[in-house]
């Protein structure tokens, strides 16, 4: 409800991140995600912190996969 709440802000903030250009897979997901305020919403509901997650290859390769599945089924709103 939260992320739903506050997508546009989210959205809008996200989409002005750039990760560095040498970051990991794991760096660049982790600044977008603390630069557009997703973290700062889902932290506090977390079992696992956030760098855990996203550290974690299966966890993050699972998130990557879900998020590509998702524009392949999504053709806009």
């Amino acid at each position: 409800t939260a992320i739903f709440a506050n997508q546009k802000a989210l959205l809008e903030k996200g989409v002005s991140v750039t990760p560095p250009a040498n970051a990991s897979r794991e760096a660049a997901l982790k600044a977008i995600a603390d630069g557009s305020g997703l973290t700062a919403i889902v932290s506090p509901r977390l079992t696992r912190s956030v760098d855990a997650c996203l550290s974690d290859a299966a966890e993050r390769d699972r998130l990557v996969a879900m998020t590509r599945a998702a524009f392949d089924k999504i053709k806009g709103t």
